[in-house]
C-alpha cells in the first residue's frame, strides 16, 4: 500500500488528487504512515514475534486483500 513519504508529497504536487486516489484504494481509506510500518518492524524485532517463522507480515493497509493482483 501507499505510504506517506517525501516522495509521495513531491509526486502529489504534479499529480493532483494522487494521495486521495491511493487512500480510496485502501479499505481503511487512508495511506500508511511511517509509524504503521515502524510498528510492524518493532513487532518483528520483539519477543512478541518469538514464535513467528517463515511468514510474510503485510503492512499494506489491506491493499493485497482488496486488490489481489496489485
Amino acid at each position: 500500500g501507499a505510504t506517506h513519504t517525501g516522495i509521495i508529497d513531491t509526486a502529489a504536487k504534479t499529480v493532483p488528487g494522487m494521495i486521495e486516489m491511493a487512500a480510496n484504494m485502501s479499505p481503511f481509506n487512508r495511506i500508511g504512515q511511517g509509524s504503521d510500518l515502524a510498528a510492524a518492524a518493532v513487532f518483528l524485532a520483539s519477543d512478541d514475534s518469538g514464535f513467528v517463522t517463515g511468514s510474510d507480515l503485510l503492512a499494506d493497509g489491506g491493499m493485497l486483500a482488496v486488490h489481489p493482483g496489485y
